[in-house]
């Protein structure tokens, strides 16, 4: 676990606003994401494909590559996923695919690129621990920090 992105996620967080920040500037957020994605193409070779109908949530973003559905699962697979959380610039990347793996180099070229667009990367081992925010709307209700920056609310 990272301390010190542990203390960042803390910061960021704000007592009343769920879903982005006050002074959150979406367009310009989008825009730094559209402008990364052909470079991230590049480095993993294939097309990401940007979802631009997130809601409800704390994140703006995602950047994937998703496997073809399996007939009879009802859940997405994803080879590549990178979220941007509409809070405090931060950023992750996983997968739960069961039949492609992105090279573990690639993905380390993914969240150099995408740190030196700006963004702040937070792994999962620190998303897990347990949400410890000033938030009063989700004290007790959240559980971890990838429910409040990257989730669903």
């Amino acid at each position: 676990m990272d301390t010190e992105k542990l203390k960042l996620l803390e910061l960021a967080d704000h007592e009343t606003a769920c879903e982005f920040p006050p002074g959150f500037n979406y367009r310009a957020s989008m825009k730094r994401v559209e402008d990364l994605k052909p470079k991230l193409n590049a480095i993993v070779g294939k097309p990401l494909e940007l979802d631009l109908n997130v809601q409800d949530v704390s994140f703006f973003a995602d950047l994937s590559i998703i496997e073809p559905p399996i007939y009879g699962v009802n859940m997405l697979h994803y080879v590549l996923g990178i979220r941007f959380s509409s809070f405090g610039n931060f950023f992750t990347v996983w997968s739960n695919s069961i039949s492609e793996k992105i090279d573990d180099a690639k993905i380390t070229e993914v969240i150099a690129e995408t740190e030196a667009a700006g963004f702040v990367y937070v792994d999962a081992e620190t998303l897990e621990q347990e949400y410890t925010g000033k938030n009063q709307y989700l004290t007790g209700d959240v559980g971890n920090w990838w429910r409040r920056y990257f989730d669903y609310m």
